[in-house]
């Protein structure tokens, strides 16, 4: 097991800007992802509308393979490597794998965020058929839908309903509580789009697989339903990976402990901010590389 100077897990937003940084500065880090591809959780967004400099907005997709043609000119390859644990080692780190593993003086964490479950009978035994927690994932199994169910009242739901019924489905938002956590552009968006429709104050209790998709049982004023649909995509919120991987405190810092950095949603634990997880990355590139090799940084 070699020792690198820089690891890099992750291949989101804050992963690339990490790894471009450390080209830049002079490291070659190793870079690991599981999925071995470019952009994380960006190829979910609909639009990314907020990133300075963008000459228009930009699909979550493209700017994912933006992502990988930035590395690409600075030499940088993506191995796809699924990471268990970051553990201490004298002088430095242990990333585990399901291989051996590697040592390295620095290790930037950048594994972004997964999302938390519904907490209802039957749910793991309807994932990936009809329930999904990714609109990337929901529409690579079915790219044509025609009725899709979204829970969730926050940005992640209205953006990934907007997506959805780009691809030509009739959404219904439901949202447990009376009002949405969402402001301005987003919330215009969603309750100005025909195919889109939000109730408030309905609360899914159960999911069952039928023929043709899924029966939704919900409770809205009181009364018990059913609702159909193709699939139902769960966005009730995510948590950092960060917890599962390392030994953290809560909450997580971007300096966590000496060589080991935290960033982007990992650290944020959810906010799903290009702008923020790009400057994360770049400030974690920079103090790394100062630690792995100090006689470089002026």
């Amino acid at each position: 097991m070699g020792k690198e100077r820089i690891i890099i897990v992750g291949a989101g937003p804050a992963g690339c800007a990490a790894a471009v940084q450390c080209a830049r500065l002079g490291v070659k880090p190793l870079l690991l992802d599981s999925s071995g591809k470019a952009g994380g959780l960006v190829a979910n967004a609909f639009l990314v509308e907020n990133y300075p400099g963008l000459e228009k907005p930009l699909t979550g997709e493209v700017l994912a393979g933006r992502l990988a043609e930035h590395l690409a000119r600075f030499d940088v390859e993506i191995t796809a490597q699924t990471v268990s644990r970051v553990e201490p080692d004298p002088g430095g780190w242990i990333v585990r794998t399901a291989g051996d593993g590697f040592r390295a003086r620095c290790v930037i964490l950048a594994t972004g965020t997964v999302p938390r479950s519904l907490s209802i009978p039957g749910e793991r035994d309807l994932v990936s058929r009809v329930l999904f927690y990714e609109v990337r994932d929901l529409l690579a199994a079915m790219p044509s839908p025609k009725k899709i169910i979204v829970v969730g009242g926050g940005e992640s739901s209205f953006d990934s309903s907007l997506r959805a019924a780009n691809a030509g489905a009739s959404v219904s938002i439901l949202v447990r509580s009376d009002r949405v956590r969402v402001r301005g552009r987003l919330r215009e968006m969603v309750t100005g789009h025909p195919e889109i429709s939000v109730e408030l104050n309905t609360r899914l209790i159960a999911l069952k697989k039928v023929d043709g998709g899924v029966a939704a049982t919900v409770i809205s004023a009181d009364c018990e339903s059913l609702r159909l649909a193709d699939a139902l995509l769960a966005a009730v919120g995510r948590k950092s990976t960060a917890s599962l991987i390392v030994s953290s405190p809560d909450p997580l810092s971007l300096t966590h402990a000496p060589g080991l950095f935290i960033c982007g949603d990992a650290r944020s634990d959810g906010l799903g901010q290009v702008g923020i997880a790009v400057g994360d990355g770049l400030a974690a590139a920079a103090l790394a590389v100062q630690r792995a090799i100090p006689e470089k940084v002026k």
